[in-house]
């Protein structure tokens, strides 16, 4: 699938610059995994894997103003998001060192100046102002993401957890989920290469 026929599918406007900046992305991606272990997806296969499904939760997140993306791995969603909504800020934490400078690299030469890159496993981080939202692709299951990073979302914050069709199932099968009402599921656009995408959104709500 071609890019610009999601951004038609998903009525989202990008400009010349802003979809440049995803496949240099997707290049500097793909000249650094030549080098060091960060995604198994080649390259032919990135816009697709990476940036379109990265894409397809954009409007979920436009009144966000600071946003983590944790296990960010090579930057996604956290970097095409950053990339859509400039004056929004994201922080990307990795536990990978070797990523985390693979994406200083990257927003260096991007120009982003709405990213911070942590290098740290989530549960170990804290922050002076609680995030309003999080997001987490290909990490871990929902419960698991909840426990790991609630602690960082702000009250009436979210969190925000991406994932396939198969997880959807075991999701529904589980009885066991914290909050279970606490918590919506959206489908995705789909994006044909990976099948059926969800969005699972958790509500931080204090009495």
């Amino acid at each position: 699938m071609l890019l610009d026929d999601y951004l038609v599918k998903i009525a989202l406007s990008l400009t010349t610059e802003q979809k440049q900046k995803l496949f240099q992305h997707i290049e500097l991606l793909h000249q650094w995994n030549q080098r060091i272990n960060i995604t198994a997806v080649k390259k032919d296969e990135m816009v697709e894997k990476h940036i379109i499904d990265s894409l397809s939760i954009v409007h979920y997140f436009s009144s966000y103003k600071r946003v983590a993306d944790i296990g960010t791995g090579g930057g996604f969603p956290g970097l095409p998001l950053a990339i859509v909504y400039p004056e929004n800020h994201y922080i990307l934490i990795d536990s990978n060192n070797k990523k985390c400078g693979f994406l200083r690299y990257v927003t260096s030469v991007l120009g982003l100046k709405n990213v911070s890159i942590v290098h740290t496993r989530v549960e170990d981080y804290s922050l002076d102002k609680n995030v309003d939202a999080i997001i987490c692709r290909a990490l871990s299951s929902p419960q698991n993401v909840y426990n790991l990073c609630v602690h960082l979302v702000k009250k009436n914050g979210k969190i925000f957890v991406m994932f396939s069709k198969n997880y959807k199932e075991s999701w529904e099968n589980n009885n066991s989920h914290t909050a279970s009402k606490q918590w919506k599921l959206h489908k995705l656009m789909a994006v044909p290469v990976l099948g059926e995408r969800y969005l699972l959104e958790y509500s931080k709500v204090e009495i």
